[in-house]
């Protein structure tokens, strides 16, 4: 939000020199722009995508721990109940 406001503070024919200071561009400042007008640059909407963000950060930490696992620790993560598949298929919907 502060780079938004800031832009739309500058004069015409500056943007680009703010750009390059911040090190962003155009496009990204058009983005920001329909997010705003949106209403997804919210407090609250902001809040919803740090904690998505964080829950995917984690998942892609914990699977890139699995790869570099070795056999008896992925042993170990398989043989949790919570984590093994059914026994029997599951029944189809509908």
């Amino acid at each position: 939000m502060r780079i938004l406001r800031e832009a739309e503070a500058c004069e015409s024919g500056t943007i680009g020199a703010f750009l390059r200071s911040e090190g962003i561009y155009s496009s990204q400042l058009y983005a920001w722009r329909r997010e705003r007008e949106r209403g997804d640059l919210d407090s609250g909407a902001l809040r919803k995508r740090a904690v998505a963000l964080e829950a995917k950060r984690v998942d892609a930490q914990r699977i890139v721990e699995l790869e570099t696992a070795t056999p008896l620790q992925v042993a170990e993560v398989s043989s949790c109940r919570s984590l093994r598949w059914p026994k029997r298929p599951l029944p189809e919907a509908g």
